[in-house]
């Protein structure tokens, strides 16, 4: 199949869930063209022409109850280089994550993306503070309401998951 024939949506469209809690897994859904003409780019591109006739779940994950507020790395845990989802880490932490908050050093403006893409809160410093200085997490916990006890942190760099633990959190 032709790549531009497939449109990736974002999580919030290509995740299936019984409730807050149990069976849930990936999705994905076949469309039918019902534009005029021969068809053109994809559901993604052209959201009007395309229908959905079928959808097949995934069901390969349990969620489970949790009061974990997971702060992610957004570069190299959840996003490659050139800024690609990592799958097994997006659906991860749909199992296990009751409130997911991408931390970035990313600019402002690249924020909009990040959070349509992913369904999640995103927050940044610009660099000021660095993720390597523990003033970045006290500041974040501080702006999000949360304790260190209350999240986990996943990140590439084991410097910025040191600063983390240095005001407590794991």
């Amino acid at each position: 199949m032709p790549r531009d024939r497939i449109a990736y949506l974002p999580a919030e469209d290509n995740w299936w869930a019984a409730g807050p809690t149990g069976p849930c897994g990936p999705d994905t859904e076949i469309f039918y063209w019902v534009g005029t003409g021969e068809p053109e780019g994809n559901k993604g591109t052209h959201p009007d022409d395309w229908m959905e006739i079928w959808n097949n779940v995934f069901m390969q994950f349990n969620r489970k109850e949790t009061n974990k507020t997971i702060l992610l790395d957004g570069m190299y845990c959840l996003f490659d280089e050139n800024f690609v989802v990592n799958e097994e880490v997006m659906n991860a932490i749909k199992v296990f994550g009751k409130r997911v908050i991408i931390v970035t050093n990313a600019p402002r403006e690249t924020l909009t993306n990040i959070a349509a893409e992913t369904g999640f809160e995103v927050i940044t410093y610009e660099k000021n503070p660095l993720k390597t200085d523990p003033v970045f997490f006290t500041k974040l916990l501080a702006e999000k309401g949360i304790t260190a006890n209350e999240c986990v942190y996943l990140d590439h760099d084991n410097a910025n998951l040191e600063s983390a633990k240095q005001v407590s959190i794991t």
